[in-house]
């Protein structure tokens, strides 16, 4: 009875804990141990032989529910959750639910599967009835049996795994479990008469409200570690100082598809064996984070890796933790947004451009004209009507610039195969050459958007005629990966090399400033590398390489492929 006593006031104080993890199991096994307690000191107490059948059949309803409870809370305690469930909870209930039905069904029905026969023994001055056990009592005692012998097995490997607080836990959770188990055995072979198995799970609910308190039970120990472990996307591994996983998560087992228990026990090479790289490059590393890159068959995966050294209480290196994770469609993501901020970022600077050039360059021309519009409208001054000619001539110029640029893709996408000698003669055709003279040293076919490029070539030709004069000499010729258009004026200053490529910048009172950039902008956009130099001559020469060169035919060096004057 006192057993039954001190169960029921454990499960007044359990009951408080009752919100947290593993308390409902507690509760049923201390619910449980104070049936069965209760149950067999009324039986003993009785000297009614009805009533001592009665409370017989009461102490069934305790032993099933704390066997259950038991194996129960040792499935939440080793993390399995996924057996909690309700389909397979009535599964494991299945037999003890059968039991409790043919208990109380044996005398109304006349079976004998539970009590086969009955006599009164003396314990004591008193005398209780002494069951014969029919063939499901057996079958009772063997799956209870099986239950708790899983639910040691449990703890026992939990224990295996941990070390320190989480080692006591489990150790203690082992004796407290194996203590009505021996009690039991002993009555089932028939070496004492009063089965004292109840009294053994209140020695258990005593063990296990004593975790609560001692060891913090229900608020840390492997529940809350596995709740955070096994809920986390990273993969989650735990190492010895030998390279020797300990422990891992669920999200590992789905990362190196493996089973997690075939995980635990391996050697990081045997874990890593498809992923080889993450080893290479991270060793022996005990505390480094860092996101590296894979490539599988064409395909880019990334991993993010986060190392953790373990230490003990004396500060002793014991091992590491190590989380990996795939971040390849993350980081996809992160690429897509950056090129989209980059793409955004270079159409403002546009805006800006074209801004400036509203604002400034147009209105410079426009000013002028105005002026010389308003002298002619008073002496009709045929210079004024030049002026103004030369103003709109100026801003025709402008305008056709700031098209050039807006219409300027950031990105070639589906470049067509181009003639380079045809698209050189079809460019200088359209330019005011005044007897300049283009000389074509090559017969290549690259891939380019015939219209971006043809309007670079028209801006080089119409600047070297600018900027040198009707006699200038302007060449195209090969480079072993790409192409170069040259002139034999004076060339570039080093220092004004990088300046001329800019938006806006000019050295000449008629020039707008943008040809060159637009230039600049097609090499990119073809994702060419665009690059000023001095030709042998002393002019200026401008080199495209990684060209995309489809065709090339033999020609003789210096050999012009065609001859252009005007």
């Amino acid at each position: 009875m006192a057993a039954a006593v001190i169960s029921a006031g454990l499960t007044v104080v359990v009951f408080q804990n009752r919100h947290k993890r593993t308390a409902p199991q507690i509760l049923g096994v201390l619910i449980g141990a104070s049936f069965w307690a209760a149950a067999d000191a009324l039986r003993l107490l009785s000297s009614d032989p009805s009533l001592q059948l009665f409370w017989h059949n009461v102490r069934f309803l305790g032993s099933t529910v704390v066997v259950l409870s038991a194996f129960l809370h040792a499935l939440e305690y080793t993390n399995r959750e996924r057996w909690l469930r309700p389909r397979w909870v009535s599964v494991a209930a299945f037999i003890f639910v059968v039991t409790n039905l043919l208990v109380w069904t044996t005398e109304p029905l006349g079976h004998e599967l539970i009590r086969a026969g009955a006599e009164t023994v003396a314990v004591g001055s008193q005398t209780v009835l002494e069951f014969e056990h029919g063939p499901w009592f057996f079958i009772n005692a063997a799956y209870s049996y099986l239950l708790l012998v899983a639910a040691v097995a449990m703890y026992a490997f939990e224990a295996l795994q941990r070390s320190g607080t989480y080692r006591r836990q489990a150790a203690a959770l082992i004796v407290a479990m194996a203590v009505p188990w021996l009690l039991n055995l002993v009555y089932v072979l028939g070496y004492v008469v009063v089965d004292l198995t109840g009294f053994g799970f209140t020695v258990t609910a005593v063990v296990f409200v004593a975790q609560l308190y001692w060891f913090q039970l229900l608020d840390v120990v492997p529940v809350a570690r596995g709740t955070v472990v096994n809920h986390i996307e990273s993969g989650y591994l735990v190492v010895d100082p030998e390279g020797r996983i300990l422990d891992a998560n669920e999200a590992s087992a789905e990362l190196f598809d493996v089973p997690r228990d075939a995980i635990i026990g391996q050697t990081i090479d045997e874990v890593f064996e498809t992923l080889p790289e993450i080893v290479e490059r991270f060793g022996d590393e005990r505390d480094v984070r860092d996101i590296i890159t894979i490539f599988r068959d064409g395909d880019r995966y990334d991993y993010d890796v986060d190392i953790s050294p373990v230490y003990d209480s004396r500060d002793r290196y014991v091992g590491r933790v190590v989380l990996v994770r795939n971040v390849t469609e993350q980081r996809r993501r992160q690429r897509k947004l950056e090129e989209r901020t980059e793409a955004l970022e270079r159409q403002n600077e546009k805006l800006d451009r074209f801004a400036s050039i509203v604002s400034h360059d147009l209105r410079n021309p426009i000013a002028v004209a105005n002026g010389h519009l308003q002298i002619a409208r008073e002496d009709g001054d045929e210079e004024s009507f030049e002026r103004i000619d030369e103003s709109l001539e100026r801003m025709d110029d402008i305008i056709e610039d700031v098209l050039a640029l807006a219409r300027q893709d950031d990105e070639i996408t589906d470049p067509d195969e181009v003639s380079l000698s045809d698209l050189c003669t079809q460019a200088w055709t359209t330019v005011d050459t005044n007897g300049a003279t283009l000389d074509v040293q090559t017969d290549a076919t690259i891939n380019a958007d015939r219209g971006q490029l043809r309007r670079a070539l028209e801006n080089l030709f119409r600047n070297s005629v600018e900027h040198v004069g009707d006699d200038v000499t302007v060449t195209v010729g090969d480079l072993s990966d790409g192409f170069y258009v040259a002139d034999d004026g004076p060339g570039i200053p080093e220092d004004e090399r990088e300046k001329v490529l800019e938006s806006g910048f000019t050295t000449s009172e008629t020039g707008t400033g943008f040809g060159l950039s637009i230039v600049s902008g097609t090499a990119d956009a073809h994702g060419w590398s665009l690059d000023i130099a001095s030709d042998d001559d002393g002019g200026a020469r401008f080199e495209f390489t990684d060209v995309s060169v489809v065709e090339r035919a033999d020609s003789t060096p210096g050999a012009p492929a065609s001859m252009w004057e005007e």
